[in-house]
């Protein structure tokens, strides 16, 4: 078994950083999907009262409500999906990354692409076990 003498280094560089500020960034737009929630129900109550017509004042809160919905259901769900895949996207990029540089600093004559049958993600983890050892689907900066 070959050995790099940055092993560790090399499989947290970059990965943790970008996880992190992925995070920061779901954390930070996810607040602001509730504030704004917050503000669209305060002003819902406000615009209702001014309301004097029944049927005029259902309407209103029937359209408001399906704007409420979409805000607290539908969009957080796709927002969420889409994180998902963003960040899956990421560590896959990133796996790919350090699988090749792992390989070239090991001078191997093939590359992490050429290994087939698996997914990107999995080629990588099972590129970066053959040259290093590591298991990196086990490892504990690829856990969340």
């Amino acid at each position: 078994m070959r050995t790099l003498e940055t092993t560790s280094d090399l499989l947290e560089f970059g990965t943790y950083i970008e996880v992190e500020s992925l995070l920061y960034y779901l954390d930070k737009l996810y607040t602001r999907l509730g504030n704004m929630t917050e503000d669209f129900m305060e002003w819902t109550k406000s615009e209702v009262q001014k309301i004097e017509d029944g049927e005029k004042r259902d309407n209103f809160l029937d359209v408001n409500f399906a704007e409420y919905w979409q805000l607290t259901k539908v969009f957080p769900r796709l927002f969420l999906n889409s994180f998902h895949i963003a960040a899956y996207s990421l560590l896959e990029t990133e796996t790919c990354k350090i699988a090749t540089q792992i390989g070239k600093k090991q001078n191997e004559k093939f590359d992490v692409s050429e290994i087939r049958g698996r997914g990107y993600l999995e080629s990588a983890i099972y590129y970066i076990k053959k040259l290093t050892g590591i298991d990196a689907k086990n490892a504990r900066q690829f856990s969340c």
